[in-house]
């Protein structure tokens, strides 16, 4: 982060919360002009946009308040407490986030080659008989890699 903390802040908690900017305003009752000037700091915001951002974000709005420079020393070091509990719940939601991206991004190309295979195999096969199959090759995919994952876990006896 560089010296605009505050805008940069709301812009990650957006990015991992899975807000576009305009989806993000409008659930901070903002507008997407206002957010975009926060998060390039080129606007300071008031303290009701700041709860309002906080509230959407789903942070701590101390936390945006000391980024924005409008608090005093005794809340700071109260929030400087609470941030580990703030961090906790940022990273998994990060990471949750970040593991179903990848989910969707490998097994979409394998639902095109199962559905491309059935249908060359069985031209007449409906439709929802197609989906039926993808869906349960899919399913049977994604529990032989939990399997897998397991077993690489688990010590291996020679």
């Amino acid at each position: 982060m560089g010296d605009n903390l505050l805008g940069e802040f709301i812009k990650e908690c957006r990015k991992i919360m899975g807000f576009s900017m305009r989806e993000l305003a409008a659930t901070a009752g903002i507008s997407p002009s206002q957010l975009s000037k926060i998060e390039r700091g080129l606007s300071k915001p008031t303290e009701d946009t700041l709860n309002q951002l906080a509230f959407a974000l789903k942070v701590d709005r101390y936390e945006l308040f000391v980024l924005a420079g409008i608090i005093n020393e005794e809340i700071k070091e109260e929030i400087a407490l609470s941030l580990p509990v703030i961090f906790d719940k940022l990273i998994p939601k990060q990471t949750e986030i970040a593991m179903r991206e990848t989910a969707a991004a490998s097994y979409e190309p394998l639902e095109g080659i199962i559905e491309t295979a059935i249908t060359r195999e069985h031209p007449d096969m409906s439709a929802e008989d197609i989906a039926f199959i993808v869906r349960e090759m899919l399913a049977a995919q994604r529990l032989a890699l939990k399997r897998l994952s397991k077993r690489r876990r688990q010590p291996r006896l020679i």
